[in-house]
């Protein structure tokens, strides 16, 4: 009985959440998911995250100096696809920061691209665009299946 049940509510919350009307996601991210998708299955997980991590890259580009760039080309180069860049991305500013955090007030770091990556700030200004664009997509867990190359 309990069995039942429990399967039940799982159809139920799948029949309400399937009400929901999904987002549109842009011909570039159906591009570059047929890129790397073998099946349509595939292509089902890849298309809302192509989605967010393209947003995520392009509030990258509007928050971040165009000296930043030298640490997207990084990952670009390291990644073969704007998922794998954008978590590459995220990662490295993400290690830049917490350093910045933790460094004693008036220590410089001589690296052309930790200096324009480090600002907290406009860390969180990027997680706020990833999370505006992941809410989007709510029925989804970011980064499931997919992996990438980190900077180092």
């Amino acid at each position: 009985m309990l069995k039942t049940v429990l399967i039940s509510s799982a159809f139920m919350l799948a029949a309400a959440n399937s009400n929901a009307e999904p987002k549109k996601v842009s011909p570039s991210v159906v591009e570059q998911c047929q890129a790397i998708s073998e099946t349509f299955t595939e292509l089902s997980d890849c298309l809302p995250q192509m989605d967010i991590y393209l947003s995520t890259l392009d509030a990258f580009s509007e928050i971040y100096p165009p000296e930043a760039n030298l640490l997207l080309d990084e990952c670009e180069e390291l990644n073969t696809d704007s998922i794998g860049t954008a978590a590459c991305l995220l990662d490295a500013i993400e290690k830049a920061v917490s350093i910045s955090q933790s460094l004693p007030e008036g220590t410089k770091i001589d690296d052309p691209i930790y200096v324009p990556v480090s600002d907290p700030a406009r860390f969180e200004a990027l997680q706020a665009a990833k999370d505006a664009a992941m809410a989007e997509h709510p029925d989804i867990r970011v980064w499931y299946g997919f992996s990438y190359f980190p900077y180092k």
